[in-house]
């Protein structure tokens, strides 16, 4: 075990020893029985503040048989490929790779795909055009369906094309475990009228609409579901120091065939973490009526006003300032949109400082504040609790 992991251990061990385990175990369920209350979904419709909110989603439960508390560092730098600073890249055959301590990216530029970009820098569209986008999450992600217009690429086939890559940049890791969880698709390139919301005329036939695929890392079988300060983040904004806000892994594939070239244009960008250890093997979980009752709370009053998934998973935590170790705890994370005011209007869905992720301690049922500003919120984790 290397001194950096030592202490990752030590710092877990710190952890354990400053909890005081819960008085009253009774309140306290299995993750065999968070299944087994989840079964049947969240169905329903909430009457709020004039508002209808309808809920018809499956609630994910991992199917696993217990949940084990982890200590996780980032996946060390690729061997193969030098280390890179933030802005530089190092060329690999007919590819760009960036291989830094934040993660890694591989991005390929053909001969013929640098032609294109040269191409269309010379004939940029008029500022009148734009593209619509297409959004599909969890509940609505088809893997084997091209969303892209004139793209034929697929969340599957990005899927294949990460695990391609981290295979040959990372085989002293070992297989990892990517499953979608929602990907953006670019329509055609239009004139577009802002006043009206439409678009018209003929596509522009420079612009070769891409697919991007964000993917969910798994651990013990369990999604890796992001960084608590995510949450934090998109309702009251970034702090500079916090480092990481991005958890998982994204392809974006392009077809590049405007200038009648048929090279694609392919990235591979990880941000991926390694289990240092896992003890105990298994932490006790809050009801899921306990859970539910917090986020129907938000939208009795109505700060919550849809809910597009609800997951249960690990969310990971700072273990110091410098963010170079984690704690993953189990959490409810809830893709939604949500406002502080209750009387602010709704501002469309997924609307960027509205849509985002809601969490719920699932070992106490209790709100992660998402509009905590405070200079610790990154690692200033929720105390753990054990079974007895």
């Amino acid at each position: 075990m290397s001194i950096k992991h030592r202490i990752v251990k030590c710092a877990l061990i710190a952890v354990l020893l400053t909890v005081n385990l819960p008085a009253n175990m009774a309140e306290f369920v299995s993750i065999t029985q968070v299944k087994e209350q989840t079964a049947q979904g969240w169905h329903k419709t909430y009457q709020s503040q004039g508002r209808s909110i309808a809920v018809d989603i499956p609630v994910q439960v991992p199917p696993v048989e217990k949940f084990p508390l982890l200590s996780a560092v980032p996946v060390p730098l690729s061997s193969k490929v030098t280390q890179t600073d933030g802005n530089r890249g190092t060329e690999v055959g007919t590819a760009f790779v960036f291989n830094t301590p934040t993660g890694f990216r591989w991005d390929n530029y053909q001969p013929g795909v640098m032609a294109q970009a040269a191409a269309k820098a010379a004939q940029p569209p008029s500022r009148s055009m734009d593209t619509p986008t297409i959004i599909r999450r969890l509940n609505q992600l088809e893997p084997d369906t091209p969303y892209a217009y004139g793209n034929p690429a697929t969340a599957a086939q990005a899927q294949s094309f990460l695990y391609d890559k981290w295979a040959e940049f990372f085989p002293e890791q070992g297989a990892m475990r990517l499953e979608p969880r929602w990907i953006m698709a670019y329509g055609p390139l239009r004139k577009y009228d802002e006043a009206t919301g439409e678009y018209s005329g003929e596509p522009w036939p420079e612009f070769d609409p891409p697919l991007q695929v964000y993917f969910d890392q798994y651990l013990h079988d369990i999604p890796v579901l992001g960084f608590a300060v995510m949450s934090f983040a998109t309702y009251t904004g970034p702090k500079k120091e916090e480092t990481r806000n991005f958890l998982g892994a994204v392809a974006i594939l392009q077809q590049q065939d405007g200038i009648g070239l048929s090279e694609p244009f392919l990235s591979a960008q990880f941000q991926l973490v390694q289990e240092v250890s896992a003890a105990p093997d298994d932490l006790p979980l809050c009801s899921f009526e306990k859970a539910l009752s917090t986020y129907e709370e938000l939208i009795a009053q109505g700060q919550l006003r849809s809910v597009d998934s609800l997951r249960l998973g690990y969310i990971a935590w700072y273990e110091q300032k410098e963010a170079t170790s984690f704690l993953l705890l189990p959490t409810w994370v809830l893709e939604g949109e949500l406002y502080k005011d209750a009387k602010q209007k709704d501002k469309g869905p997924r609307e960027h400082k509205s849509f985002g992720t809601v969490l719920v301690n699932a070992q106490t049922g209790e709100l992660i504040n998402p509009w905590n500003s405070s200079p610790n919120r990154a690692y200033k984790a929720p105390p753990v609790k054990f079974w007895p």
